[in-house]
């Protein structure tokens, strides 16, 4: 009966994103083709799509407890690396981040129908299985941190859907930082495979996810051969951080 509500309820949550989808991509396009400005495009972009953030999340009675935004400086550009457990969690990083930001995506959501309108000019994509795409997607996030915009980055790669607190990183996020000599700011992620698990399929439930964000990870003088180095403790403070809860 349990699983039958949460199902139940997560169809309502459909209806409560697609309904919000519509409207606010509509804008968001709308935006884009009247604003010529990219950065300015961008920044009204991503207000809208924190509108769209807070219309879901409030009718879908999610809630979210955000910790540590003092830590870091809200006007410089960052590399933020978050664990990621479920599909709420791109809904989450658009309302936490005060920075001016873009993330990495896959390219696969391209596919979902009037969403994929929309996701091709607020992420910068990357198809995992292409070292040319790899590249290009590595070029721009180089180019958006000079001009002072944050990048998140998932370095699990793909969504947990096991047991596990988290799942092996990966190099990119660690690269980047490196490369551009830009601190990365840990990223946790509490509570959202709870409210909305990849498994089982089609549920949902109200309930708060908590975000909190570390102290940022300066890579100030470290080269390519400190990759894994920062990686794992990078790693380390956001097992630890779950650990706790």
């Amino acid at each position: 009966m349990r699983l039958f509500l949460r199902r139940l309820y997560f169809f309502y949550g459909v209806l409560v994103f697609t309904v919000c989808m519509v409207t606010f991509t509509s804008l968001i396009l709308l935006t884009i083709a009247i604003v010529k400005d990219q950065k300015r495009a961008g920044h009204i972009s991503y207000f809208f799509l924190r509108c769209w953030g807070f219309c879901f999340s409030s009718f879908c009675l999610v809630f979210y407890k955000i910790e540590g935004k003092e830590n870091f400086n809200h006007q410089e550009a960052y590399i933020f690396a978050c664990n990621h457990n479920s599909f709420l969690d791109g809904i989450a990083i658009c309302l936490a981040i005060p920075n001016d930001f873009r993330p990495l995506g896959k390219v696969e959501l391209l596919k979902i129908p009037v969403f994929g309108l929309m996701y091709k000019h607020v992420v910068i994509l990357v198809n995992r299985n292409s070292m040319e795409s790899k590249h290009k997607s590595m070029l721009t996030m180089v180019k958006k941190i000079k001009e002072g915009i944050s990048i998140l980055i998932f370095p699990e790669g793909t969504m947990n859907k096991g047991s596990d607190l988290l799942q092996p990183f990966m190099n990119g996020a660690f690269s980047l930082a490196i490369e551009v000599q830009r601190p990365i700011v840990p990223m946790i992620m509490h509570n959202s495979k709870k409210v909305m698990p990849r498994v089982p399929n089609y549920t949902l439930q109200p309930g708060i996810i908590k975000i909190k964000f570390l102290s940022p990870v300066s890579t100030s003088g470290l080269n390519k051969n400190d990759i894994d180095s920062l990686k794992s403790e990078v790693y380390l403070q956001i097992e630890k951080n779950l650990i706790k809860g």
